[in-house]
């Protein structure tokens, strides 16, 4: 209490503050002081020492405690610290703990300092305090202080990190880890990590005899290849890297803006996730980062990040309603059998980078260091163990809460799958009467409306980061659901037939085949669509800086109605943009967005998805000590994380999702029909290849 704030003096002194508070904690909760909170401006730290000396001798009788007073088993550890309290000027032990612990918000102390000293315990004490965002000390205390006694010191340690943020820090938001403990814990090998490793080794051995076999020729045969010819060619790093790099397998040049979209989208959403890992990192200026995020204009793109991933949901709708559309015109092909091997293609091309992920996070990232901060991956570990079985079946969603996700962020792999479910019947009933098809998206539309309006209002849900409420997770009852998606998946659903009724001259919709002209032919038209795309796109972001900038000046009928028209809106915006474009106009944008490098990078996103947050996870493992953070920094770390994701997504999918697709390819894929429009050996070969190297397609097998 001695050292209670301490004002540009001695950061040495909150140390001996927490440690001593600690200790009134564990000895039976004496008040809290208030009369010495004035103290010490002008003192130099040798006169704060001799006050401090004077305060323990005149105060004496607040350590004379009767051991019945005492908390469970905790007498050695008081003892212990009393003493070298009480001898603080001479006593080498307590200069140890003082030196080695955190003086401040985010201030690890000297992990590896405490680790070496046999005396002594590291515990971590973190309080989770705004959106995700943590405040951690470390702190070193002596080795009779066990993670038990620790615990009795939550109160403290809350009123502690409180005092440090200016902001309130509840004791059932403070966590106690003894780091030196759980990290023994996480090295520990299991078997599955043996199998995991295993399987990887195999699979780098298997591409390396099948490359080197592939280079000497030994794949390649004047006749039909025989069966194992086949089978070792699929892992061919030369036939993949061709697959992936190549820039000509073009179904429709115009559709090369979509792959230019994907990269922007990928890009959006690493650079969202940037600024979240600032507020999971040991970050001294915690509370001023993420006022500024509230509060800067210019950050309301990080704020509006939410809303990136609705791009995807969007192409998702548009390809996969083009590969349906052109399988399933051909009556012959609307079978059961057909759907059922579009939904099993599916899972199988998505399930690679899924096991991967599963695998990475509980065999591979908690044994890569031993640091403070690897606490995370103990708490991810458990729940990836009690979780895997859901990921894999793609409900997950449903069966956990948002905040105990295993890998948050495969959320989106849930509700693509769970609304691809519907797809392939909504196409073949558009096949056969258009207007049914599109009066079953209305309904869906319709249906999806009224559940969101239904679900914010009654549980007083929007998009602030502010101003939710405390009760009710907007993350797990509205963000992580198919409802809140359904208008962007099927927007991109309906721009398909818009784009595809409108270039069918001869059997078209007539009024789509007469609007697709009338804006081909019109320039005013297509800058009014480009600049209305522009308008809607830029009021939808600018609206998340209004929502937190300007708390409580709007009502909560708003916050519900811009929660479920910001997505719709949005991706409405992106479609009046990128339509010229498909219908053949908008060469300015086609050559921005189209141009070949975007190709084989959007090929390569559905990895760079997956892998970034890992990659972030090891930025804040890895960090020793706290840092000073700015826009820039987060910026810059984005652009970083963003081309590793890129390297680890390409090698990754290499050795090991490229395969599988070939062999899905070679030996799974049903005998192509013959369909009602004839096309080119040259553009069936285009066609096979683009599916085969674009997860987000979701082109259909048998094409």
């Amino acid at each position: 209490t001695w050292g209670l704030q301490l004002r540009g003096k001695s950061r040495m002194n909150n140390s001996i503050l927490l440690i001593g508070l600690i200790t009134i904690a564990l000895v039976g909760g004496l008040p809290y002081p208030t009369s010495v909170q004035h103290l010490i401006h002008a003192y130099t730290e040798v006169e704060v020492k001799q006050l401090a000396r004077n305060f323990i001798a005149q105060q004496k009788h607040l350590f004379d405690i009767p051991a019945i007073m005492i908390r469970g088993n905790t007498s050695a550890c008081i003892g212990k610290v009393i003493h070298m309290l009480n001898h603080f000027l001479s006593d080498s032990e307590l200069g140890i703990l003082l030196a080695n612990t955190g003086k401040g918000i985010n201030e690890l102390g000297d992990y590896e300092a405490c680790k070496k000293e046999s005396a002594v315990s590291y515990f971590l004490a973190m309080g989770v305090v705004i959106s995700g965002g943590s405040a951690r000390l470390g702190v070193c205390m002596p080795k009779e202080c066990s993670i038990e006694v620790m615990e009795t010191t939550r109160p403290v340690i809350a009123k502690f990190l409180s005092e440090l943020l200016h902001i309130p820090v509840l004791p059932s938001q403070v966590l106690l880890l003894d780091i030196k403990e759980e990290n023994v814990k996480l090295n520990k090998v299991e078997s599955g990590g043996v199998v995991f490793y295993s399987i990887a080794i195999l699979l780098i051995a298997i591409v390396v005899v099948s490359s080197a076999l592939d280079y000497w020729a030994y794949l390649s045969s004047k006749g039909k290849p025989e069966i194992w010819q086949r089978i070792l060619g699929c892992f061919s790093l030369s036939r993949n890297i061709r697959g992936i790099l190549n820039t000509e397998n073009r179904i429709d040049p115009k559709l090369e803006i979509l792959n230019g979209l994907r990269v922007l989208s990928i890009s959006w959403v690493i650079l969202g996730h940037s600024f979240v890992i600032v507020l999971m990192s040991p970050t001294y200026n915690l509370t001023e980062f993420f006022n500024e995020m509230l509060h800067r204009f210019s950050l309301a793109i990080i704020k509006a990040g939410t809303v990136s991933v609705d791009v995807f949901f969007f192409l998702g709708g548009f390809l996969g309603a083009l590969g349906l559309y052109r399988t399933l015109k051909n009556p012959s092909n609307r079978s059961l059998k057909v759907i059922l091997l579009t939904y099993f293609h599916r899972y199988v091309r998505l399930f690679p980078w899924l096991a991967f992920s599963i695998g990475l996070q509980i065999y591979v990232l908690p044994t890569l260091y031993d640091a403070p901060n690897n606490f995370f991956m103990g708490t991810m570990i458990k729940q990836c163990k009690d979780q895997w079985q859901y990921i894999l079946l793609y409900i997950n969603n449903y069966t956990t809460n948002f905040n105990e996700l295993c890998l948050a962020w495969t959320w989106y792999l849930f509700i693509d799958m769970q609304i691809f479910i519907f797809l392939p019947w909504i196409v073949w009933l558009y096949c056969k009467n258009k207007t049914q098809g599109i009066l079953c998206i209305c309904g869906i539309l319709a249906a999806s409306m009224i559940i969101q309006i239904s679900i914010c209002s009654y549980y007083e849900l929007n998009l602030s980061l502010m101003r939710n409420s405390t009760k009710n997770d907007p993350n797990t009852l509205y963000y992580d659901k198919p409802y809140c998606r359904l208008w962007t998946y099927f927007i991109g659903v309906l721009l398909f037939f818009v784009y595809e009724e409108g270039k069918d001259e001869a059997n078209g919709t007539r009024a789509l085949v007469r609007l697709k002209t009338f804006i081909y032919n019109t320039h005013i038209m297509r800058y009014v669509l480009y600049i209305v795309g522009f308008i809607i796109t830029f009021i939808v972001m600018s609206s998340f800086y209004y929502l937190d900038h300007y708390l409580n000046d709007w009502s909560q009928a708003f916050g519900v109605f811009h929660a479920v028209t910001v997505r719709p809106l949005f991706v409405v915006g992106v479609s009046l943009v990128i339509y010229p474009v498909l219908i053949g106009r908008g060469k300015v944008f086609l050559a921005l967005f189209g141009h070949p490098i975007f190709n084989p990078i959007g090929k390569l996103t559905y990895g760079i998805y997956m892998i970034h947050l890992p990659i972030f996870l090891l930025t804040v493992i890895f960090s020793l000590q706290g840092k000073y953070y700015t826009a820039l920094d987060a910026y810059l770390s984005a652009i970083g994380v963003f081309f590793i994701s890129l390297i680890a997504s390409f090698i990754i999918t290499l050795i090991y999702e490229s395969p599988v697709a070939q062999l899905l390819k070679n030996f799974l894929e049903a005998s192509p029909r013959k369909p009602t429009e004839e096309k080119t050996g040259k553009e069936a070969a285009l066609l096979k290849q683009q599916t085969l190297h674009n997860p987000y397609s979701q082109l259909p097998s048998h094409l």
